[in-house]
C-alpha cells in the first residue's frame, strides 16, 4: 500500500470524526433550545399566576374592607381620622401579607389619606399618577405596574361611588403590592432567584432625587438600573462573580434582545452550577415597556446535557477509531499479502496462475467481509434500539395511567372543598371554622398531588448513578406508585418489610424491576382469577446472610412448567399481542443480572394463607448488602 493511501485514510478519519462531533453538538443544541422554550413558557405562566393572585387579593380587600357603607360615610363627611381608625386594624393585618398600601384620592386627584403615611396628604397626583387620573376621569378601575416617585409597584385602583346613588362619584382608592413582594412570591412558590431591572432614563425622570439610593447599576445591562429591594440575597452574595460573568460573556449576547424588548432565555454556568437566566419583559399600566424581571434558576438538565455531549463524543470517538483501525489493519494485511505473493512469484514461476487466483479470491473475501460486518453491526444496534424503545413506551403508558388514577380522588376533594366554601360564602353561612376546614382540605390534597408528582418524577429520572439506599424503602415507593392499580384491579397486597437492608446500587433501576414483576403478577391475576375470588400478591423483604432478598409471589396459579424457563427471553409472552410486548421480564432480568450484579429467580410454589391453599409464581431478587 502506498503512503498516499494512508494519508487519505487519515483524512477520512478526520472528516468522519468532525461530522460525528457536529451531529452530537447539533443534537445537544436542539435539546437546549427546546429547554429554553419550555422555560419561557414556565416563567410566563408563573408570572401570570402570581399577578392573578395579587389581583384577587386586591379585589377582596376593596370589596371586603373598603367598599362598605361606614367607609363611604367617612369619605362623604371628609372625616380622615375616623376613616383611618376604621381601616387601621385591617391594614396592619394586610401588611403581614406583603400588602403595600391603601391610598384614597379625591375626584380631582388630590391625596386624601395614605394609610402608610396618614400625615401626608393634600398633594396633587395628576402629573405623576396616570392610574389615579384615569380612574377619576373614566370612573372605572385599572391595574398594572406603575412607576411611583420612590419605587414602582403593582397598583389596583378603583372608583368610589355614593352608597345611595351610584352616579355620584366620590373619588378613587388604590391598593398596591411592591415589586419586592412579587419577587418574594416567585422565589417561595417556584424556587427561583429574581432581580428587577428598570429603564435607566425612566427612573431618572420619575423618582425623587433623594431616593436614588433605592437603585443601583444593573449587572445585566448598562441601559438599566436594579431595584435593590427586588434583588435576591443569593444574587447579592455572588454579585462580583456575576458582574465578571456578564462583562466577559453575556452583555453582547443579550444587548440586542434587551434593545428589542424581547422575552428570552440564556444559559451559562455560575459557581459550578448550570443556570437558565430568563429575561421577562414587563409593561407598565399604560402598556409601555419599563423593564425586566431577570430570573435565575438552576437546571439539572443543562448539567446532564453537558455530560451527555462529552459521553456521546467519547463513545463516538472510540467507535470511529475502532472502525478505522479495522480498515487500517485490513489494508496492512492486504499489503502484506501482496508482498508475499510478489516474492513467491519470483521464486516459483510455475505457480503464478494459482497464486493470482488465490489473491483475487482473498481480495474479494476481504471486500465483502467489511460489508457483512457493517450490516451485522447495524442489525444488532437496530434490534437493541427497538427493544429499548418498546420497553420505554410500555413503561410510559403504565405511568400515565397511574398518574391519572392517583390524581382523581385528591382533585375531586379539592373541587368539593372549593365548591362547598363558595356555596356557604354566598349564603353568608361561611364560619371561620368552615373556612379553615375547607382550606386545610385543599392544601392537604394539593400537597398530596405534589408528592405524587415527586414520586413519579423520581421513578422516571433517567440518571444512572449508584447510591446508598434501603431496599425496603425503595419497594415502599414502588407500592405508592402502583397504588391506584391495586385499587382498580381489586388486588389484596400483603407486605412485610425488614428495615435497614442497605445496598449500594441503582435505586431507580431496582424500582423499575420491582414494578415490572408486580405488573406481571397483576396481569396474571386479572387474566386467571375472577373479580369475585381473592387476588392476592405477597411482597416481602428480608435479610439472609449478607444478602437482601425481595420476594414477590401471587395466587394466579403459577407459570406452565414447559415455558417457565423462557419467561426472561425477549419478546416471549403468553398474552395476546395487543396486551403485552414480552419485554417487561426480559428488561427486569437485564437490570438485576447485568446492571445491578444480583440474582433473579422464578419458581412455582404451593402455600397456605388464612387456612386456604394457593398455587402461584414466586420471583426472588437477591442483592449484595453494603
Amino acid at each position: 500500500m502506498k503512503i498516499s493511501k494512508y494519508i487519505y485514510l487519515f483524512l477520512a478519519f478526520v472528516i468522519v470524526q468532525s461530522i460525528a462531533w457536529y451531529g452530537v453538538n447539533q443534537y445537544t443544541n436542539t435539546k437546549i433550545k427546546n429547554l429554553k422554550k419550555s422555560e419561557l413558557l414556565r416563567i410566563q405562566t408563573q408570572y401570570n399566576t402570581i399577578l392573578k393572585t395579587f389581583e384577587n387579593l386586591a379585589n377582596t380587600v376593596f370589596n371586603g374592607y373598603i367598599n362598605k357603607p361606614e367607609v363611604i360615610d367617612c369619605i362623604v363627611n371628609n372625616d380622615r381620622d375616623k376613616l383611618y381608625k376604621q381601616l387601621e386594624p385591617h391594614y396592619s393585618y394586610l401588611e403581614s401579607l406583603d400588602f403595600k398600601q391603601i391610598h384614597f384620592h379625591t375626584p380631582k386627584n388630590i391625596s386624601f389619606l395614605r394609610m402608610h403615611k396618614p400625615n401626608k396628604f393634600g398633594d396633587d397626583l395628576t402629573k405623576y399618577r396616570y392610574s389615579v387620573n384615569y380612574v377619576n376621569l373614566n370612573k372605572k378601575s385599572i391595574n398594572g405596574l406603575e412607576m411611583g416617585r420612590i419605587v414602582p409597584g403593582f397598583r389596583f385602583v378603583y372608583p368610589i361611588f355614593s352608597k345611595n346613588n351610584k352616579n355620584i362619584h366620590l373619588g378613587s382608592v388604590e391598593t398596591s403590592f411592591s415589586v419586592a413582594a412579587f419577587s418574594k412570591s416567585l422565589k417561595e412558590l417556584y424556587n427561583v432567584r429574581t432581580n428587577f431591572i428598570i429603564d435607566k432614563n425612566l427612573v431618572k425622570n420619575e423618582i425623587f432625587k433623594d431616593v436614588s439610593k433605592n437603585y443601583s447599576n444593573s449587572i445585566e445591562s448598562d441601559s438599566y438600573v436594579t431595584l435593590k429591594q427586588s434583588i435576591d440575597p443569593k444574587i447579592l452574595k455572588n454579585l462580583k462573580n456575576l458582574e465578571s460573568l456578564y462583562d466577559k460573556k453575556l452583555k453582547k449576547a443579550i444587548k440586542s434582545n434587551l434593545d428589542g424588548n424581547k422575552f428570552f432565555s440564556i444559559t451559562t454556568k455560575i459557581n459550578g452550577f448550570n443556570k437558565i437566566i430568563t429575561f421577562l419583559p414587563v409593561k407598565n399600566i399604560q402598556k409601555n415597556h419599563v423593564g425586566y424581571f431577570v430570573i435565575y434558576r438552576n437546571s439539572e438538565k443543562l448539567a446532564f446535557y453537558e455530560k451527555e455531549i462529552i459521553n456521546k463524543f467519547i463513545v463516538g470517538f472510540i467507535i470511529i477509531v475502532g472502525f478505522f483501525f479495522v480498515i487500517f489493519r485490513e489494508f496492512r494485511h492486504k499489503d502484506s499479502l501482496k508482498q508475499d505473493i510478489y516474492e513467491k512469484t519470483k521464486k516459483l514461476q510455475e505457480t503464478t496462475v494459482m497464486l493470482e487466483e488465490q489473491t483475487v479470491e482473498l481480495e474479494e473475501i476481504n471486500h465483502t467481509l467489511e460489508d457483512r460486518i457493517e450490516k451485522e453491526v447495524e442489525k444488532n444496534a437496530k434490534q437493541e434500539r427497538e427493544l429499548f424503545q418498546q420497553s420505554k413506551q410500555a413503561a410510559l403508558g403504565d405511568m400515565i395511567g397511574n398518574i391519572a388514577h392517583q390524581w382523581r380522588q385528591p382533585l375531586s376533594a379539592i373541587s368539593t372543598s372549593a365548591s362547598g366554601m363558595q356555596v356557604t360564602y354566598q349564603i353568608n353561612a361561611l364560619s371561620d371554622d368552615d373556612f379553615i376546614n375547607y382550606t386545610d382540605a385543599i392544601i392537604n390534597n394539593a400537597k398530596y398531588l405534589s408528592q405524587t408528582i415527586d414520586d413519579f418524577r423520581d421513578f422516571i429520572r433517567s440518571e444512572k448513578k449508584i447510591t446508598r439506599f434501603d431496599v425496603s424503602e425503595s419497594v415502599k415507593k414502588c407500592m405508592a406508585i402502583v397504588n391506584s392499580s391495586i385499587n382498580n384491579h381489586n388486588l389484596n397486597v400483603q407486605t412485610s418489610y425488614e428495615e435497614n437492608l442497605i445496598v449500594n446500587n441503582f435505586d431507580n433501576e431496582l424500582q423499575q424491576a420491582v414494578i415490572n414483576i408486580f405488573t406481571n403478577s397483576k396481569d396474571a391475576l386479572k387474566d386467571n382469577i375472577s373479580d369475585s375470588d381473592e387476588r392476592i400478591i405477597f411482597i416481602e423483604t428480608f435479610k439472609e446472610e449478607n444478602k437482601a432478598i425481595i420476594s414477590i409471589k401471587d395466587t394466579a396459579g403459577g407459570i406452565p412448567e414447559d415455558i417457565i424457563e423462557k419467561v426472561f427471553e425477549p419478546y416471549f409472552t403468553t398474552k395476546h399481542q395487543s396486551q403485552g410486548t414480552g419485554l417487561g421480564l426480559y428488561m427486569t432480568h437485564q437490570i438485576i443480572i447485568d446492571s445491578m450484579k444480583g440474582s433473579l429467580n422464578v419458581e412455582n410454589i404451593t402455600f397456605e394463607y388464612n387456612n386456604k391453599t394457593y398455587n402461584g409464581a414466586k420471583f426472588s431478587i437477591i442483592l449484595n448488602l453494603a
